[in-house]
């Protein structure tokens, strides 16, 4: 068991060819297969697919809003929090289940932009539009 985990204990920064090919390599497969499904769950992440930097730009505002309200609610002062994450007070955090709900919060808050993106994409000439 030690040397099959031995293959995973690989660097994300700077990026090993071994992080790279567990990463990118599952995620093809999933995609791949994921070109079959039917339903709302492929209709809501084609909807993010279509407009990926809006999405990427919007999500690292958003997360950080809720990082801040977090850290107001467990009574640090706003100076302490406008700062890089690197920087936060050493008590900050929240338990994983708090993490994966702001992850959700941010993903169905930002839902009804992307999906008002979506649809103005195709019926506007924008150049700018194209990047989004």
């Amino acid at each position: 068991m030690r040397t099959v985990m031995s293959f995973l204990n690989t660097s994300k920064y700077p990026p090993s060819l071994m992080f790279m090919l567990m990463t990118l390599g599952p995620a093809m497969i999933v995609c791949a297969l994921a070109d079959r499904w039917q339903g709302w769950l492929k209709d809501s992440l084609v909807t993010f697919g279509r407009v990926p930097l809006a999405f990427y730009i919007l999500h690292f505002y958003l997360a950080h809003l809720i990082a801040v309200a977090i850290g107001l609610v467990q009574g640090f002062q706003l100076g302490q929090l406008l700062t890089f994450n690197a920087f936060y007070p050493k008590d900050f955090g929240i338990p994983l289940w708090g993490v994966y709900l702001a992850w959700l919060a941010v993903i169905l808050s930002l839902y009804p932009f992307c999906r008002w993106l979506e649809k103005i994409k195709p019926s506007r000439t924008d150049w700018w539009l194209s990047y989004l």
